[in-house]
């Protein structure tokens, strides 16, 4: 992940596993951003630009989208570490956000052939 483009200069570059296991249930995930995933550090920027694309037109699939319509009171709640999503800056210059966290996070270790 390089942060750069959205961040600025002196933004650390992070490395992530592009498949990963959700905390809590278990299940693997994808783990890429349009804005932030740049590359697949094991292979080479052909191949690595052919994955991510196509990974990113997978999630971005109209069946896996749906459309939260604000209206007064509105509460939303979704999953960072599973859910792509984008807002509309007018609409999240009216609106507050949060996060919720945990006090202790579970994190179970699997085996490394289960990973």
């Amino acid at each position: 992940h390089d942060g750069r483009d959205n961040f600025g200069e002196g933004t650390p570059n992070a490395v992530h596993p592009l498949i990963c296991r959700h905390p809590e249930t278990r299940r693997k995930l994808i783990y890429i951003a349009t804005s932030f995933t740049k590359s697949i550090n094991e292979l080479s920027r052909e191949e690595s630009d052919m994955i991510i694309r196509y990974l990113l037109d997978h999630c971005q699939r109209p069946e896996w989208s749906m459309r939260f319509h604000w209206r007064p009171h509105s509460v939303a709640f979704w999953d960072n570490r599973c859910v792509q999503h984008r807002g509309s800056r007018i609409i999240c210059r009216m609106c507050g956000r949060d996060t919720v966290s945990r006090l202790k996070e579970r994190r179970r270790r699997l085996p490394a052939d289960r990973a």
